[in-house]
């Protein structure tokens, strides 16, 4: 075996359709002649692996028949034995590739070969080189569709030529590629936007790069590259922006002067300049808003927030219009009691009967007092007054325990908005019910409220005392605030059983008290040294893997137990198929392992924080599609906590976490029976993070670590420091 740098680019043809793989993707290609598009070497093949890990950006680009241009970073080249025939096999890394346009009659091939050309197969392909000859290349180019109708039916000839546009401008992906150091996905999303005038858009003010997630160093690498002075007001207005930016990633939608300031000496290396930017930003007011007290606000935080207050302003200013008299709803109520044989508290009465009446409402209590039990009699109501609740919640877990606890269907709010259908349904009769409120960030509401007519009614329902959303912003801490808002909270509780400690104990944390922890359901097993805390907490969960779930408040020593709990499970090992060196690799999952989805995979139904278990793991690779994307392979099966059975393919290996510990973020809206609570420097507990670890508990609560940690988290409320102005704006809109 022989390794070298390949400095010359090759130019490939793409023989078989890319696999995802967990570095991005590999596809497999022919050597070929610039000039004359031909195959170079019968003999030899290439596996090019492109480390880019956003791969739905270029995967349709690379379909058999596209040929590309390529840098390699690394090249290995090996002799193989195939059917007897010594071959050459080159392996390939690079971090981008340009598509290149072929020339003459091999344009055949790639309008045939090509799965992203769909509609054209090689008749048609034939068929068109046959009437046009060279030309076709210019018809393509023009978007001459008249033309191509002669040929083509109409849809297939607007297929065709919107197609067409990845392989007219290949120049500006070179330049962001090979000149600018961008990646592949960075170089295809910003040539999709900007085509042919990438360039001098880019040359024009390189900062725009911020827009497709450049980080501000690497803009600035570019910019200062280019020759642009560090005072530039192109430069120090995108630091202003870039300011903005990273407050909203810490959750804030506002900042400060001095926030501001600070912010912009840091990314700018120079306090005076920061100085300089304020005045710069001060004069582009396109670019954010000023608010009263001195607050600075993106635009488009502003335009969501803006929006939502508006909305919502228009609802609690609208009419009721249930059809039922007061008395009506509570013969209902009681209809209700008589049923199901207990007596709703006075304020779970009011709560219905609020909830009934009113365009908008809130429905705010901490865990276990009887929130469900309200909804599930308001629905009573509305189904006697016509009325249609849509229940909807930010995360798939807290939509799969509306569902149960209802016997209703409930949507995630993603799901919702990409499959409901308003089409036929008298949108003034529905009800959209919105769990766990306090998880919903700005954005998420903004997309909702945008989704739905604005004679859909809306009850919120949450629990400010839980962890704000992990998005920016917020929104039922905010609207909770306004006097003018209608809302109820339920503070009696009703989960556990009167004999349980855990209402007390997370009621007392709620309101910031120090409780008493020792009790025989809600204890604090004391632990120093980190690795005494995991060997208590994997004893306390190998005894009862069922009911136990550790939950912990960060990401290091949900690492640490992972590793330790999966280290005990001896099943069958899940094994990838490596595509570029074919031969099989391990992985970290086996049969019988607790696992959780950490992104939204829509196709295969699965939400960021789904959980299951992987029940069966095959000997070797099953084929499942070969599609226009690309080739599917499945290495077992996972069944996950809603009864949902998937393939463990490489999409789901590549965002799948062990399960045995999770994060408190991804436990909320989750309920387990027994809640093991590791506490090792965690220096980022707060008093929601306590507060919502101890209500994901039905039976009890172990703490094992120090007890003064618990402490230090009850006396921080770190929501606080997150800022948002939704509050005042809806207040304005309803003066």
């Amino acid at each position: 075996m022989s390794s070298y740098t390949q400095v010359e680019p090759l130019f490939l043809r793409v023989t078989k359709d890319p696999v995802r793989q967990s570095k991005g993707l590999t596809f497999f290609g022919v050597k070929i002649d610039p000039n004359t598009w031909s195959k170079l070497d019968s003999r030899s093949h290439y596996v090019v692996e492109v480390q880019d890990k956003d791969t739905d950006a270029y995967i349709n680009e690379l379909g058999q028949g596209a040929v590309c241009k390529i840098l390699p970073e690394t090249h290995i080249s090996k002799q193989v034995e195939v059917n007897g025939f010594t071959l050459t096999r080159h392996l390939i890394t690079t971090m981008s590739f340009m598509l290149e346009r072929t020339s003459g009659k091999f344009l055949i091939n790639l309008l045939a070969e090509n799965s992203r050309f769909r509609s054209i197969g090689a008749v048609k392909a034939q068929k068109l080189w046959n009437t046009f000859g060279e030309d076709l290349y210019g018809v393509l180019d023009n978007g001459d569709t008249d033309s191509l109708n002669s040929v083509l039916s109409p849809d297939i000839s607007s297929d065709l030529i919107e197609t067409w546009q990845s392989y007219i401008h290949s120049d500006a992906l070179f330049y962001c590629c090979h000149e600018l150091g961008l990646t592949a996905s960075q170089a295809f999303n910003i040539h999709r936007f900007y085509g042919e005038k990438t360039k001098d858009k880019i040359e024009g003010d390189p900062y725009r790069l911020l827009a497709f997630n450049l980080s501000f160093s690497k803009c600035d690498d570019i910019a200062l590259g280019m020759g642009i002075s560090k005072h530039d007001p192109r430069r120090l207005l995108a630091a202003s922006e870039q300011a903005l930016y990273t407050m909203l990633d810490k959750g804030s939608v506002v900042v400060t002067h001095e926030q501001l300031i600070e912010l912009m000496a840091h990314t700018l290396a120079d306090a005076d300049l920061a100085e300089q930017a304020i005045a710069e930003l001060n004069e582009a007011p396109e670019n954010f808003q000023k608010l009263e007290g001195g607050f600075y606000q993106s635009n488009g935080a502003y335009v969501m927030e803006k929006y939502v207050a508006s909305r919502l302003a228009d609802m609690l200013q609208a009419p009721a219009q249930l059809g039922l008299e007061g008395s009506a709803i509570e013969e209902h109520i009681a209809e209700y009691e008589k049923a199901n044989a207990f007596t709703l508290t006075e304020k779970q009465k009011q709560a219905v009967i609020g909830a009934a009446k009113h365009p908008f409402y809130l429905i705010n209590g901490g865990a276990g007092v009887g929130k469900t039990t309200v909804l599930d009699a308001l629905y009573h109501v509305f189904d006697h007054a016509g009325m249609i609740p849509i229940q909807v919640a930010l995360a798939a877990k807290a939509a799969k325990r509306m569902s149960e606890a209802t016997g209703r269907e409930a949507f995630t709010i993603e799901r919702f908005i990409r499959n409901f259908q308003f089409k036929g349904v008298d949108s003034s009769k529905l009800v959209l019910v919105i769990d766990e409120s306090s998880m919903v960030d700005l954005h998420s509401m903004y997309r909702l409220l945008s989704f739905i007519p604005d004679n859909v009614r809306i009850i919120m329902v949450g629990d400010v005392g839980q962890l704000p959303p992990i998005g920016f912003g917020l929104v039922l801490h905010e609207i909770i605030k306004a006097d003018s808002v209608p809302q109820v909270t339920l503070d009696e509780v009703k989960r556990q059983s009167h004999q349980s400690n855990i209402p007390t104990v997370a009621g007392q944390i709620r309101v910031g008290q120090s409780p008493e922890l020792q009790h025989q359901d809600v204890q604090v097993i004391p632990g120093s040294s980190k690795k005494k805390i995991l060997d208590k907490v994997v004893e306390i969960y190998s005894q009862s893997p069922d009911q136990v779930q550790v939950i912990c408040p960060t990401r290091a020593l949900v690492t640490a137990v992972n590793q330790r709990c999966a280290a005990l499970n001896k099943g069958r090992q899940v094994k990838r198929y490596n595509e570029q060196y074919e031969a099989y690799e391990e992985t970290w999952f086996r049969e019988g392992d607790k696992v959780m989805c950490i992104a939204n995979l829509y196709d295969w139904e699965l939400m960021n924080g789904s959980l299951g278990t992987i029940t069966i793991v095959y000997g070797q690779r099953e084929t499942l599609t070969t599609g226009a994307r690309c080739t599917t392979y499945s290495y077992g099966q996972i069944t996950w906590d809603d009864g949902l059975i998937t393939e463990i393919t490489d999409e789901i290996l590549e965002n799948l976490e062990h399960a045995y510990a999770m994060t408190i973020h991804k436990s909320q809206g989750s309920q387990f029976h027994t809640v093991v609570i590791p506490l090792y420097l965690a220096k980022n507990m707060d008093r929601s993070m306590l507060y919502t670890a101890v209500t994901r508990a039905k039976e009890s609560v172990l703490f094992v670590g120090q007890q003064g940690l618990i402490d230090q988290a009850i006396a921080k409320v770190a929501h606080e420091e997150r800022k948002a102005h939704l509050g005042q704006k809806l207040e304005s809109h309803l003066l």
